[in-house]
């Protein structure tokens, strides 16, 4: 009986049934020659939930990793699994399961289930060049729904925000921060149409009396101009411009 409470299913907050579902298997370690995977094959992915069955363990070492698995349904996130080979572990992003794994086992089940995927590395002189590449690329069949897309086909550049609050005491941090981005988002909207712009949180500070949370705001030089009033850093050009394509093999 203790064999089987110890037993981890990975894929047991997944339903698979219905939906359009899409898993990557993005490689970390190999920057230079990665082998990525991925799986859309239904039947392929109903048939995850019994064979990706591993040992239940409590601790996870602090030695990166060396694939990451990325589950989409449709273009929503449904939740990620990262893996690593030098610890022999796996953990469940949606329930911080931790599995003891085996790299021989790992590369053996998704070479069974998932195709490979080829990647094209382009770089570019301007922003308009690279533009002009996407713009009469992306409707290529053979491209995967989900590409890594840089920020520069969006945006010209970017800059810091910061916005200070009065410290809320023992209130729970991750919603101190979302109450920040809520805030910092409806300064920008008062003044920037939305859609041209995208806030993400980077870090904050505290004292006794007061939190101040920093942001990267990814926009238009123009309007960066715009926000007047507002704490802001340097602007930042977006200067180099590079775009790795995922394509089925």
């Amino acid at each position: 009986m203790s064999d089987i409470m110890n037993k981890a299913h990975v894929f047991k907050n997944f339903n698979f049934d219905s939906g359009e579902y899409i898993l990557y298997a993005f490689d970390r370690r190999n920057s230079k020659k990665p082998k990525h995977f991925f799986l859309n094959d239904q039947n392929k992915l109903k048939g995850l939930a019994g064979k990706w069955v591993f040992d239940e363990k409590d601790s996870l070492g602090r030695c990166g990793y060396d694939y990451d698995l990325n589950v989409f349904n449709g273009k929503k996130y449904e939740g990620g699994i990262s893996i690593c080979f030098n610890c022999n572990s796996l953990i469940v992003d949606k329930d911080h399961t931790i599995c003891s794994i085996s790299e021989s086992d790992i590369l053996r089940l998704i070479q069974e289930d998932f195709m490979p995927i080829r990647t094209e590395q382009h770089d570019f002189l301007t922003r308009e060049e690279g533009m002009k590449f996407w713009d009469a690329h992306k409707g290529d069949v053979q491209l995967l729904p989900k590409q890594m897309l840089p920020d520069w086909l969006n945006f010209e550049g970017n800059c810091e925000l910061s916005i200070e609050l009065e410290s809320p005491g023992n209130a729970d941090f991750k919603a101190q921060i979302q109450e920040a981005k809520q805030q910092m988002n409806e300064k920008i909207n008062a003044v920037l149409e939305s859609g041209s712009f995208e806030l993400s949180y980077r870090m904050c500070w505290s004292s006794s009396t007061y939190t101040n949370y920093q942001f990267l705001l990814s926009t238009s030089k123009s309007n960066y101009n715009k926000l007047e009033g507002f704490k802001k850093g340097t602007w930042n050009g977006y200067r180099e411009f590079n775009l790795d394509l995922l394509y089925k093999e």
